[in-house]
């Protein structure tokens, strides 16, 4: 992805209140073309508000938003043509055929390939004749992912895409998206439960927390910059190097701290009385950032017991 390409995606300080509570507060953040991004938060961090808000389904409440340099609102014809997305909860009416859920998405933009279409349809034994109330779960949101992928929009804003999806169907799913974002710079921003199938796949993660965005980084980057070290002791802040960064520190039998090394501080330096190290996985990461351990990063505890979602960005 070519470091200098305008931005497909651009929010500032953009906020939503709903009633007295503010859902969403001073998120800013940009997608690339041709990456894909995971968006990862707890449920009620306002995932599925941002999404609506980027594809001008509500107002902001504070700040704005553009998709293609043009404000997400009020929507715009000719940015919505090229934006292709997918909330959860969306329910076509009962009676309608899978054929009429086609000629909708061909309807939307100029670009929706029909043949594509029927092969992906025939891939999974469904009929263009079979009505929506005769779809199981599973065929319901393939379907409505095959109305999207063959309408080859330019940006993909997907909220949770494979529930409902078999293993082998979710693989498909990332798969295709994955090549598009490689084979014609296609960017798309995915929510989703299961990390371990997003990260095979994005880009970039971004984690959304209380409201706000708290990180977001190119995910082999973050990878490689945070560090789990396990300590006989607990060492002082001061004694760590200078421009690392303590995501977390547990306390529960021997000191484990969590550390990002943005500028590769840790890979000579040893951090008093470690033990061992490993690098952490992108859930261990997500779960420490979010507070899902039972510490947050000010030493409080949590007394959340919220799901674990995710989110998605654009491919490189």
């Amino acid at each position: 992805m070519p470091t200098n390409s305008p931005s497909i995606v651009r929010t500032e300080n953009i906020g939503r209140i709903f009633g007295a509570n503010p859902v969403l507060q001073d998120v800013t953040f940009q997608l690339q073309p041709g990456t894909v991004t995971a968006l990862l938060g707890p449920n009620g961090a306002g995932k599925t508000t941002l999404l609506k808000l980027l594809c001008g389904l509500i107002a902001p409440t504070t700040g704005m938003s553009w998709v293609f340099d043009t404000p997400s609102w009020p929507a715009n014809n000719k940015a919505c043509a090229r934006v292709g997305c997918l909330l959860d909860g969306f329910e076509p009416p009962a009676a309608m055929k899978i054929q009429h859920l086609m000629q909708l998405s061909r309807a939307a933009g100029p670009t929706f390939n029909q043949q594509r279409a029927d092969q992906l349809l025939k891939s999974h034994n469904l009929k263009p004749s079979q009505r929506w109330s005769t779809l199981s779960k599973g065929q319901k949101r393939w379907t409505l992912l095959i109305m999207l992928l063959c309408r080859e929009c330019d940006l993909l804003l997907l909220d949770e895409p494979a529930d409902g999806l078999d293993p082998q169907t979710r693989i498909e799913l990332y798969r295709l998206i994955r090549e598009e974002a490689n084979n014609r710079e296609l960017t798309a921003l995915i929510a989703t439960h299961i990390i371990t199938d997003i990260e095979r796949v994005s880009d970039e993660v971004a984690v959304l927390h209380r409201n706000s965005i708290i990180l977001q980084a190119d995910l082999e980057d973050l990878r490689e910059q945070v560090h789990v070290i396990s300590c006989s002791s607990v060492p002082e802040k001061e004694d760590l190097p200078e421009g690392v960064e303590v995501l977390h520190q547990s306390e529960s039998g021997d000191c484990t701290l969590w550390l990002r090394d943005q500028k590769g501080l840790l890979a000579e330096a040893k951090v008093p009385f470690e033990e061992s190290r490993r690098k952490g996985t992108l859930e261990e990461i997500f779960l420490t950032l979010t507070d899902r351990n039972g510490t947050d990063r000010n030493g409080e505890i949590d007394q959340t017991n919220q799901q674990v979602d995710l989110a998605i960005q654009p491919a490189k």
